[in-house]
Order: C-alpha cells, then sequence, then structure tokens
C-alpha cells in the first residue's frame, strides 16, 4: 500500500482528491500512535495498512455482499490505505 508517513503518491489524489487536510490527519494519526508508542519505551514490530474497514462509510462499498468488510468502489484508481494494524512489544 506505500508508506504511511510519506506524501501521497500517484493514486492518492484520487481518493484524496484536492483535500491536502484529509492526508494531513492520516499521516498524524499514525505519527501521534507511533510516537506515543515508541515514548512510552515500546518498540514497533510491524505496522501494515489495510485496504478495507470492517465498517460501512459514504464512499465506500461492501467488498462482496454481507462480508461486513468495506473498501473503495471498484474502478476507482489508485489507493488509500483505511485502516491500520501494528504490533509492538516492550523490550526486555
Amino acid at each position: 500500500m506505500g508508506t504511511p508517513l510519506s506524501e501521497p503518491g500517484p493514486g492518492h489524489e484520487v481518493a484524496f482528491g484536492d483535500n491536502r487536510r484529509l492526508w494531513d490527519a492520516w499521516t498524524a494519526v499514525h505519527r501521534e500512535i507511533v510516537t506515543a508508542l515508541v515514548e512510552a519505551g515500546l518498540r514497533i514490530e510491524r505496522l501494515e495498512e489495510h485496504p478495507e474497514l470492517a465498517w460501512g462509510a459514504d464512499f465506500l462499498v461492501e467488498s462482496a455482499p454481507g462480508s461486513g468488510t468495506f473498501i473503495l468502489p471498484s474502478g476507482t484508481s489508485g489507493s488509500l490505505p483505511l485502516a491500520f494494524s501494528l504490533l509492538a512489544t516492550r523490550p526486555g
């Protein structure tokens, strides 16, 4: 999906349009969570972005009928991480 803290790359502009604040908010979420965990003495083992959500939004469609997961509509060019997961451990 691309690096979470990078500038919007090719394709992201389709999902974000001209709304720079939305991109800044998404990267701020990553930055704040990762920074808080590191400052708490945790080590980030894995950070993964996901193209689906477990709940809907106005701009998403269900990935398959009855699946309960929601994605960007087909035909949307580019990609947009809709969620992320991470694994952090306490050293020692």
